[in-house]
């Protein structure tokens, strides 16, 4: 998994990288495309969009890595753009923002965040919510 941020989003949700990557394993060759992989990601007012992340493979140690986006956490269904407004409202007012992430889930992101194991503060290239459609502005 590689975390990039100049990437464009396609009119089907494919998130495209344009720029040779070295493979984080041994630094040698370029990565090849593969593949992609889909990620569904939940959105404040069980909205869900699916995205399509790509995967590419290195000739050299034959390591597959999936290129994730910096508006996404490596794991997780939740944009960081939710996850820093859930966590920052909670630390803040003590209520639940949202219908959804759980109150649970929010408490756990407060938690790691407040351990130094969640990292909310990076900046990110964001979602633009407009009428429940999605727009993606490329860095």
């Amino acid at each position: 998994m590689k975390i990039i941020s100049h990437y464009h989003i396609d009119s089907r949700n494919h998130v495209i990288c344009d720029f040779e990557i070295t493979c984080p394993c041994c630094n040698n060759a370029a990565l090849r495309h593969k593949d992609y992989t889909d990620r569904t990601v939940r959105e404040p007012a069980a909205v869900r969009i699916v995205f399509y992340l790509e995967r590419r493979r290195c000739p050299n140690c034959n390591t597959e890595h999936t290129l994730v986006p910096d508006f996404l956490p490596p794991k997780g269904c939740y944009t960081i753009k939710t996850m820093r407004e859930a966590v920052f409202e909670h630390r803040f007012t003590s209520d639940y923002p949202y219908e959804c992430p759980d109150p649970k889930t929010i408490r756990r992101w407060c938690k790691a965040y407040e351990e130094g194991r969640l990292n909310l503060d990076i900046e990110v290239h964001y979602v633009i919510e407009h009428d429940n459609v999605f727009l993606f502005y490329p860095p």
